[in-house]
This record gives C-alpha cells, structure tokens and sequence, in this order.
C-alpha cells in the first residue's frame, strides 16, 4: 500500500477517497513508512500509560534518538490525527482526517 500526503490527511483511501482505515491499519502503514525513511512511530497508548502513571518521569516514553521524524497519531472520537515531528528542521506538522482546513496547522 502507498499512502500520499493526501491519504494522510484525510486517512481516505481508494478511489473517491470513500474508505476509512481502522486503527490499526493506520498503525500499520505508518509503520512500514517509517521502515522506509529515518522515522519513529509512537504507539498513541503509551500516552495514556504515562497519564496514568500520573506522570512518573520513570514512565516517559523514550524516542530513538537517531529518528529524524517522530510520527505521533492521535485516535478521537470519529476521526484520526497525526503529529509529525522533523527533528532536523525543528518543525511539528499535524495533519487532521476533518476537512475543517482551521485544524491544520505547520508550525
């Protein structure tokens, strides 16, 4: 499977863009792009293990320090997000599965 910026940013594939990935398809994508380039994909639960560890310092999950990305999805109710981190250009990107254009941003 070969996913494009405009697969990402609505998490639509197919033709007419008309399906939706599950969870774990969009992990698993994500995973074999990351095989590809220099790109570390962290598993959106261990945020929730840290929150619940009430955030022990012990409980951080720790990055590759060689990644140059760091690729972050976030699941919300009805709809996928992904933060993407460029460690070598200092920029975050977050691309949104919503079409509101408002809640995408690069910074």
């Amino acid at each position: 499977m070969e996913l494009g910026i405009v697969d990402f940013e609505s998490f639509l594939l197919g033709r007419g863009h008309t399906g939706w990935l599950t969870g774990e398809a969009v992990m698993a994508a994500l995973r074999v792009d990351a095989a590809l380039v220099n790109a570390e994909v962290v598993n959106p639960n261990v945020w929730q293990v840290w929150a619940q560890s009430d955030f022990d310092q012990d409980m951080v999950p720790r990055l590759d320090t060689e990644a140059r990305f760091i690729v972050i999805p976030y699941p919300f109710p009805g709809h996928w997000a992904l933060g993407i981190i460029d460690r070598a250009n200092h920029q975050m990107h977050f691309l949104d599965s919503r079409e509101d254009q408002g809640r995408r941003c690069a910074v």
